[in-house]
């Protein structure tokens, strides 16, 4: 039963789930899914001991070691050291979080409290001193629950506008430890612990419910479009408001339910990757794809870049692993060029925008990649977005993202 949920420190009324769940409230999907092997995996050493992974609002990995947050150009990790000012920590602490920031770079989300990271320095946001560790991190730019979200030791806050509020759930009380938006905005689901609680905006109130789910421990969750994800002690558990039923369970497993302990979004495909002690598993339309891994490293450590290539670390080594064979090497007039003119001058050659000019595509091509990618181009007839058979795959637009990795040569 939904109740309505107040917020700017006001308490809120939810469901206790002290009922198992019945077919109405969730569906078991079993299996492990089809096996696969990624085409290749690369490793990069960092200076430190790896302590997270994420990515910026550019899509670009992030990781934390040496107590200092580095960002991925080209084949290294350069530092964005943290900046202190009078009264500002001297260090990150324990990192709980990495979250891609709207407009670039990210931000952090640490016992220490809120960091952002630009693109040269790493500084304390000063928000809500009192409310403790900050667990977890979403900035959302759409739709009615937009707004930096932070799961923290005082509870759920939503910072919009240049105000916070805190959400409170009647029966769950203490630390909030994890949250997620939709991508449109359209819901969200919080977690205490391992209690779920799912937030659906009704005018200008927020409806909360607390499912009867047997989740076991809540270790992510992680947001796409039209759905959220939690990766649990007992598999995967999906959920998409208004659905019937709401809840899907993905066990890994033909029996049983593998445990699992990181969740991350490959957004313009909208999948979802999720790792396991053994292997990768990928999330796509309903299927399930199990990827072995030789070493398993630090299981709570996964990222998805702006190219979907996947990220691990394990002590000093952070890894690159593609679905992907590796292209030669492309410039812009001898490879890409004759790509742009069949994929993209139909619709791009003029006067305001002629990406057969060097100058113009070099400053898109990372925008271009990320709509070629969801299958927003390019468009079939009558600029209209192409049906799924139409889109282009991988392939097909392989030399685009080799030019992007290489660096962008003219």
């Amino acid at each position: 039963m939904k109740r309505f949920l107040c917020f700017a420190l006001l308490a809120a009324c939810g469901s206790d789930p002290t009922n198992p769940p019945t077919t109405s409230e969730l569906a078991v999907v079993k299996g492990a899914g089809s096996p696969s092997t990624f085409a290749s995996t690369e490793a990069l050493t960092a200076d430190d001991t790896v302590e997270a992974i994420g990515v910026s609002g550019d899509g670009r990995v992030i990781a934390v070691f040496a107590g200092q947050p580095h960002e991925l150009s080209g084949n290294t990790f350069e530092v964005r050291s943290l900046y202190v000012g009078e009264g500002d920590p001297e260090a990150l602490g324990a990192v709980h979080a990495i979250a891609p920031r709207i407009g670039g770079g990210a931000w952090i989300g640490s016992e220490a409290g809120l960091f952002a990271v630009d693109e040269i320095y790493t500084y304390k946001v000063p928000l809500l001193e009192d409310a403790g560790a900050v667990n977890d991190v979403l900035d959302a730019n759409a739709g009615t629950l937009a707004g930096l979200w932070l799961a923290m030791d005082g509870g759920l806050h939503r910072w919009e506008d240049d105000r916070v509020s805190k959400y409170a759930i009647e029966g769950l009380s203490g630390a909030a430890t994890l949250v997620a938006i939709e991508q449109t905005g359209a819901f969200g689901v919080a977690a205490y612990g391992d209690q779920i609680a799912t937030l659906e905006p009704n005018s200008s109130e927020i409806l909360v419910d607390r499912p009867p789910l047997d989740t076991g421990a809540i270790h992510a969750l992680a947001a796409a479009t039209g759905a959220i994800y939690a990766a649990t002690d007992k598999g995967i558990f999906a959920f998409t408001a208004g659905a019937t039923p709401p809840w899907t369970q993905y066990t890994l497993a033909d029996s049983g339910a593998v445990s699992v302990l990181a969740l991350s979004i490959d957004v313009p495909k909208n999948a979802v990757w999720a790792r396991t002690a053994d292997s990768m598993v990928l999330l796509e339309n309903g299927s399930i794809t199990a990827y072995p891994m030789a070493s398993a490293g630090q299981m709570s450590l996964l990222a998805i870049d702006a190219f979907g290539d996947v990220w691990t670390a394990s002590g000093e080594e952070i890894s690159r692993n593609t679905t992907q064979p590796p292209t030669q090497s492309a410039t812009f007039s001898a490879d890409l060029l004759p790509w742009i003119q069949e994929r993209c001058s139909m619709c791009h050659m003029n006067q305001t925008q002629n990406f057969e000019d060097y100058a113009v595509f070099v400053e898109v091509a990372e925008q271009a990649l990320s709509r070629v990618r969801s299958g927003d181009m390019p468009r079939c007839n009558g600029g209209l977005r192409c049906p799924n058979e139409q889109r282009l795959d991988e392939s097909e637009y392989a030399v685009l993202e080799q030019w992007i990795r290489d660096g962008m040569p003219e």
